[in-house]
């Protein structure tokens, strides 16, 4: 149980970390542009992207354990690119195309979705029926947690809780469900996501409060690494799919839209996303609350509720309602 210790550590080095380099930006013209926001008045530059720190340390998973020494270069990789696309604007279809083939890499390593929890039985589905079905769904997958981390994150960097509870979710169930606690191929996994988790936490106070502004550089990586853990574990695929909804189906729906309504491209970016439509009501810090405070809730019944049939009642539940909620805000902008 000396693992749990790992989240009030990571969350230590992630405060001290962050608190003695964002400062730093600016001498280094680490800085945003102001007049993009000018909804904010005038200010100074903020640091950006902040989120090279939470990048940077999550390579600390090499540390933990031999099973995520393939899975950093990987980081690694798409940390720069972002980093690139934070600092000068990539072509979408270049980020898409690098998501691809990092997520293609994992496939290559041996990290595939092999079954997935049959929610009107106690059995699994097993998708290696079809030789090939692992490996594509894997790659969807990855690309699409990625994705929908760095759509959810133009709200304060809002994928910073969202994806600190996703890894605590993972980290608790890892030290509380038997089947995890007595497999310790599952340790490592309990470790990543713990340590995931505290540096998030850690994270929370700079980006919620708009003292530094993530960029793609930190929510790229965090969704790439919450889908990796989850596939990892060999068990939260269910759980992230419960946790994460809301940012799941906003990635969804977000392009759809987009295609099929404006007959725009899906990577053109417009301001409605979940957390764009709520800040028409409410303020940065009381949209971040709300869908941190929907995702513990989510991360609760994913621990507490066994049964894959009611854990698929509340995804429906919840994927219900914020399909509503979202197309209804767009008949509103009409």
């Amino acid at each position: 149980m000396t693992m749990i210790y790992l989240f009030p550590l990571a969350l230590l080095l992630s405060l001290t970390v962050h608190g003695v380099l964002l400062p730093r930006f600016a001498q280094w013209g680490l800085g945003d542009k102001p007049h993009l926001y000018p909804h904010e008045g005038d200010r100074a530059p903020l640091p950006y992207p902040g989120g090279v720190i939470i990048a940077v340390l999550s390579l600390g998973l090499g540390f933990l354990s031999p099973v995520y020494w393939p899975v950093v270069p990987l980081v690694l990789a798409l940390g720069a690119l972002s980093f690139l696309d934070d600092r000068a604007r990539l072509p979408a279809w270049l980020r898409l195309l690098v998501q691809l083939l990092l997520a293609m890499a994992v496939v290559h390593l041996g990290v595939e979705i092999h079954t997935i929890g049959h929610p009107f039985a106690a059995t699994n589905i097993d998708l290696s029926v079809v030789p090939w079905l692992p490996g594509v769904i894997t790659v969807g997958w990855i690309v699409l947690i990625t994705n929908a981390m760095n759509f959810i994150d133009g709200s304060h960097g809002l994928s910073v809780p969202l994806s600190g509870v996703g890894f605590l979710t993972m980290g608790v169930l890892g030290l509380t469900r038997p089947e995890l606690v007595l497999d310790p191929a599952n340790a490592p996994v309990t470790q990543g996501a713990l340590y995931m988790a505290g540096l998030c936490a850690g994270g929370v106070y700079f980006f919620a409060t708009r003292r530094a502004v993530l960029g793609d550089t930190g929510s790229q990586v965090l969704g790439f690494l919450l889908a990796v853990l989850s596939i990892l574990s060999g068990a939260k695929i269910a759980t992230t799919l419960i946790v994460l909804s809301l940012p799941i189906i906003d990635a969804l729906i977000v392009p759809l839209r987009r295609m099929v309504i404006l007959h725009q491209s899906p990577f053109q970016g417009d301001l409605t996303h979940m957390h764009h439509t709520l800040e028409r009501r409410l303020s940065p810090q009381q949209v971040i609350a709300l869908l941190t405070g929907v995702s513990l809730l989510l991360g609760t019944i994913a621990v507490t509720v066994t049964h894959s049939l009611w854990q698929l009642l509340a995804l429906l539940l919840v994927l219900g309602g914020s399909t509503v909620a979202i197309l209804a805000s767009y008949r509103s902008l009409r």
